[in-house]
This record gives structure tokens, C-alpha cells and sequence, in this order.
């Protein structure tokens, strides 16, 4: 298991599952996104499923830092515009690609794990990439909303975006989790 070998990068002992895959693309409403970026796509789990919803002319890139996670991703993948990079470089792959601005984040980043600082600087390049009106998405499991780095995360995700809100919990996710949405 990749958490038991990179606690630090991997936050979850099991990758996201089917209920929590739908709950979160469903909740991007990709069917209208023309520009979708993933951070951290990891195993590809959001990804297989957010590449089946897309409109067929839509742009999607993705962002995963790890390494061995890419290898996986670019074998499976092979046409998707995969960067091993951090997620608070979209801006700089955004541009590489002449996008000005996404509609859709979606994020599989273990937020609760980060500094203050990461969680800022990728918040930050994140709402900044997004096109007025656009959607971040992202999942937090049920009971990390009460680790310290939970509740920094929901406050600055307030701080962030123009609106915030929480799905219902996708229970037959290991953990239980839910997903922020958030629009800018």
C-alpha cells in the first residue's frame, strides 16, 4: 500500500472508491466543463471516471507529484496531458497549454496532511486558474474535519471561494467521505 510507504504524500490506506468516484465527478457537472484539471489524480480512480463524463472536445489535464504514481498513470493513460508536478504550478501548465482559465477542479489531494503553507499556496493557484463562475471540487474523509489540519482547510476553503457547501457522505467509501464544493 502506497500510504503504508508514503504517509506524507499518500493520505488514504485504500483509493477512493466507485460511490465516492461518481459523487465527486457528478458534483463537478463535467458534462458542461470545457477545461477540467485534476490534482492529484493518483491511481487514476477520479480520473476514469471524469474522462468518461467529459464532452468529448473537452481539455483535461492532470497534476501528480509522485513518481511512481505517474508511471502507473501515463501506462493507463496515454493520451491524457499528464504533468509530474505540484498542483500550485497549474497556472504555469494551464499557459503551456493556451488556457487562460479551467472550469473544473477536481482533487484527490490528502489536504489534511499539508502545511498551512502548501494548503495556501495550492488554494491560492487553484482559485486563480479558475474561470469566473468555475467549480473546485474536492473530498475530505468524515472524520478528519476534526484534525487541525481539517478545520484550517474548510476555513480557508471559506476564506477562498464565493461559496462552499458539503455533499451527503458517500458511507461505502473506505473512510467515509464527502466532497466540498466549491465556486469561485
Amino acid at each position: 500500500m502506497d500510504f503504508f510507504k508514503k504517509p506524507h504524500i499518500a493520505g488514504a490506506i485504500a483509493a477512493s472508491g466507485n460511490e465516492l468516484s461518481e459523487l465527486i465527478t457528478d458534483l463537478a457537472d463535467l458534462r458542461e466543463a470545457r477545461t477540467v484539471v485534476e490534482f492529484g489524480p493518483g491511481t487514476g480512480v477520479f480520473t476514469r471516471v471524469a474522462l468518461r463524463k467529459l464532452p468529448r472536445d473537452a481539455f483535461y489535464l492532470a497534476i501528480e507529484r509522485d513518481p511512481d504514481f505517474m508511471q502507473k498513470l501515463r501506462a493507463e493513460f496515454r493520451t491524457a496531458r499528464l504533468y509530474e508536478d505540484s498542483a500550485s504550478s497549474l497556472e504555469n501548465h494551464l499557459a503551456e497549454n493556451g488556457k487562460k482559465c479551467c472550469d473544473r477542479i477536481i482533487s484527490g489531494l490528502p489536504w489534511t496532511i499539508f502545511s498551512e503553507q502548501i494548503q495556501t499556496e495550492t488554494l491560492g493557484s487553484a482559485h486563480r486558474s479558475l474561470c469566473d463562475g468555475g467549480i473546485f471540487v474536492t473530498f475530505a474523509y468524515v472524520h478528519s474535519q476534526y484534525m487541525p489540519g481539517g478545520v484550517r482547510f474548510k476555513k480557508l476553503l471559506k476564506e477562498t471561494f464565493a461559496s462552499v457547501t458539503k455533499s451527503h457522505i458517500a458511507w461505502r467509501n473506505l473512510p467515509p467521505a464527502f466532497v466540498y464544493i466549491c465556486r469561485k
